[in-house]
């Protein structure tokens, strides 16, 4: 349900649902959030959004290869 309330706006009824839940009940949704989270795709490394499955790229010239979304994986090629 909290999850719910947060995808219609009312982040005061999420806020008061999680706030109700046991400790054990939010690690337990956190985990289910962290899965949503890995098959919702990889998270640019240079703007924080959310990658597009299938789309995301590493760059080739850092130290640490990352995962870059297309706009900031375009911008950085006409560097």
């Amino acid at each position: 349900m909290a999850l719910y309330a947060i995808l219609i706006g009312d982040q005061d009824e999420a806020k008061r649902i999680v706030s109700g839940m046991l400790p054990d009940e939010r690690a337990e949704f956190a985990g289910h959030l962290d899965d949503l989270r890995r098959l919702l795709g990889p998270v640019c490394h240079n703007c924080g959004n959310v990658t597009e499955i299938g789309t995301a790229t590493t760059d080739p010239f850092s130290e640490m290869c990352c995962f870059l979304c297309v706009r900031c994986a375009a911008a950085h090629r006409t560097r």
